[in-house]
């Protein structure tokens, strides 16, 4: 396995690729965290985004996310915005009536 890895960086050497140089970031002056649906997902996010404001202060850093998510970044100070789209699909209503009573029926409950 050392062998392998040893002729592949030479290889990338040989064809001039430089694999241990470290590129400047770019500038990024607007950044969009697009997160629909699963708050868990968007609770457990809020650590990257500290991580992001810290990378790019100046960034305008807009999150945009289901109606039923925006109370939960509205005040989160490492977000300048927070959009609400209503994102199909993710509704967070009942298909129709009452359909856990139709679902449980033909079990006797």
């Amino acid at each position: 396995m050392k062998r392998f890895l040893r002729l592949l960086l030479l290889r990338l050497l040989a064809l001039g690729a430089r694999p241990f140089v470290r590129r400047p970031a770019p500038t990024l002056r607007r950044v969009i965290y697009l997160k629909p649906d699963h708050l868990g997902d968007l609770l457990l996010a809020t650590p990257v985004l500290a991580a992001l404001r810290a990378q790019l202060p100046d960034a305008q850093i807009t999150a945009l996310v289901g109606p039923w998510a925006s109370m939960m970044l509205a005040r989160n100070p490492d977000i300048g915005t927070v959009q609400t789209c209503p994102f199909p699909g993710f509704e967070r209503q009942a298909p129709g009536g009452n359909w856990l009573a139709r679902g449980l029926r033909p079990y006797g409950i």
